[in-house]
């Protein structure tokens, strides 16, 4: 019997943009895809915390070490 498990994947609507957010359990990730920008943008979240973003497109990557679903 071939049985399969659906898990809902939170996300959060931001400034009309849907986010997928994961808690990275650690301090750093990489992050591969085809393509990205050269420069990240410094924004700030909905915290109103700092941090810089980056685009990326095509067959994209992140690999932390451990991670779980907010």
């Amino acid at each position: 019997m071939n049985e399969s498990t659906s898990i809902p994947i939170p996300i959060k609507i931001i400034n009309g943009d849907k986010w997928l957010f994961l808690m990275n359990l650690t301090p750093k990730a990489k992050v591969r895809s085809v393509g990205m920008d050269n420069k990240p943008k410094r924004v700030q979240d909905e915290g109103k915390h700092h941090c810089f973003e980056i685009n990326v497109e095509g067959n994209i990557r992140i690999k932390p070490k451990s991670w779980k679903i907010l």
